[in-house]
């Protein structure tokens, strides 16, 4: 999503599509190492060998998330620094922000649970229906 949003933002307020901010590259090379990692598993033969060159591949791959994760830190960047060794550094809008889109994405969750546990119970159901009809021929 950043990935695409992102440079959507980003053409009218910086006036380009993207800065090769390291932020954003260290998420594309992980974006397009994830990408390569299902074209191996959808591509090659299911076999051992198949699998355990897709689990070295992903180990390796993993290597690239703490790069991402402290590329804030380790490069100047057109971002804002928002969490620094001093805490949080968000606008009072931002914070807002945050805790409207965390209880209502934690609402979806409930939501969706909750439809999920009603067809899983409904799933059960017709299986113990289906046995009753079956022992009574």
């Amino acid at each position: 999503i950043v990935l695409v949003t992102g440079p959507l933002w980003a053409r009218p307020v910086w006036n380009t599509w993207w800065t090769w901010d390291p932020r954003l590259t260290s998420s594309l090379i992980l974006w397009l190492m994830y990408l390569v990692y299902l074209v191996l598993r959808g591509s090659l033969p299911e076999s051992p060998r198949m699998r355990q060159f897709s689990a070295v591949y992903a180990v390796v791959a993993f290597a690239d998330i703490p790069i991402v994760f402290f590329s804030i830190r380790w490069w100047r960047s057109m971002h804002p620094v928002v969490v620094s060794g001093q805490g949080m550094n968000l606008e009072p809008e931002m914070v807002h922000t945050l805790i409207a889109s965390c209880v209502a994405f934690t609402l979806l969750f409930a939501l969706l649970f909750r439809m999920r546990l009603g067809i899983e119970w409904a799933r059960l159901e017709a299986q113990r229906l289906r046995r009753i009809l079956l022992e009574r021929e």
